[in-house]
């Protein structure tokens, strides 16, 4: 179990598609860690097939049952797949990922992907990636299923599970600065499903920033074009008082906003956020389906209602007129009144 012979070597991430011909095969793999690496060991059987893990340290000492540790010392550790007694021939996957110094592929804030959990070599049943993060960031990790049943967890940098979800998202407050690990995996181990995934860190938000009184327009969907989230964000003083005008064009749609703290203020299926706001900073809006699945198109727009952004002045007795072309256009007016004044 030290150095095995005819072991399979795995590298970090690699995940090996193999096959069991008769009932108590055992297959070896190999892999080269540093001390103080922390590792997490996936295996998986397709269909019948049904098999055990061990691990073993350099020195052949049995690691137990956890198959997610922070190793102890440098060089050669083993993973052992065995058959179970039930089992004739099958077919099965194997993987390790380092969780400090991740060998993941680096997912930017922000940054929208699709991707597969399946039972081929192209759609494995685990997905790897990886952010670099602050101690005091709080984040949001966003998991829409676009089809099948999902499971995402996040990794610390020092191989500790922050949090998970079986679908839509979960918010964490990160405790160590370094490279985080999100996992994504079917909620029991045959699921499989398409999913769409993001992150977002929430104070000193990296979403596109959206001007007081601008109005865009966007779809909520699962390709490149039409992302399954929409993020943005906008700078605001506290006791200002604001509103996020949405509306929904199609679709089942959902409208989020978080402070500059990562605390959620508010959200709603549709309509308005009317907030009165106690922190100076950044704030962040998320777009996304009701539902992991749910799409549809929108427009968007906040407005200060102190100070707001591009209002008309009027005098008493004036009587304007003006048009409104689009769901989310707002035409905003102001006057000035006195204290004990009545206005009718």
């Amino acid at each position: 179990l030290n150095n095995p012979v005819g072991a399979t070597a795995l590298t970090c991430g690699q995940v090996y598609p193999a096959a069991f011909n008769t009932k108590g095969e055992i297959d070896f793999y190999t892999f080269t860690a540093q001390a103080d690496d922390a590792v997490i060991i996936r295996a998986q059987g397709i269909g019948n097939a049904s098999i055990s893990v061990a691990f073993y340290s350099p020195e052949g000492v049995n690691l137990g049952g956890s198959l997610e540790k922070k190793l102890t010392s440098a060089g050669t550790y083993t993973i052992v797949v065995t058959a179970s007694s039930n089992s004739g021939s099958g077919s099965y996957f194997v993987t390790w990922s380092r969780l400090n110094n991740s060998c993941a592929s680096v997912l930017e804030c922000a940054q929208v992907v699709t991707g597969t959990i399946g039972n081929t070599a192209q759609a494995p049943p685990w997905q790897f990636y990886s952010f670099p993060a602050q101690a005091n960031d709080r984040v949001t990790i966003r998991l829409a299923e676009t089809s099948g049943d999902l499971y995402v967890e996040l990794y610390d940098p020092q191989g500790r599970k922050v949090g998970g979800a079986n679908y839509l998202n979960f918010d964490a407050t990160l405790t160590i600065t370094g490279t985080y690990t999100i996992l994504v995996r079917g909620y029991f181990s045959s699921d499989t499903g398409t999913y769409a995934l993001s992150w977002l860190r929430l104070n000193n938000s990296c979403a596109p920033v959206l001007e007081c009184a601008q109005a865009v327009t966007g779809s909520i969907g699962s390709t490149a074009s039409a992302a399954a989230f929409g993020f943005y964000s906008f700078s605001a003083s506290a006791n200002d008082k604001v509103t996020v005008h949405f509306s929904e064009i199609s679709g089942d749609l959902y409208l989020e906003l978080y402070g500059p703290d990562g605390k959620q203020i508010q959200a709603v299926n549709s309509g308005s956020i009317d907030a009165a706001l106690t922190l100076t900073g950044t704030y962040t809006i998320i777009v996304r389906g009701y539902y992991g699945s749910d799409t549809g198109t929108y427009s968007l727009a906040w407005q200060r209602l102190n100070n707001p952004v591009g209002a008309i002045t009027i005098s008493f007795g004036d009587t304007v007129s003006g048009s409104i072309d689009n769901p989310i256009e707002a035409v905003v007016y102001q006057f000035p009144v006195e204290a004990n004044d009545k206005i009718l």
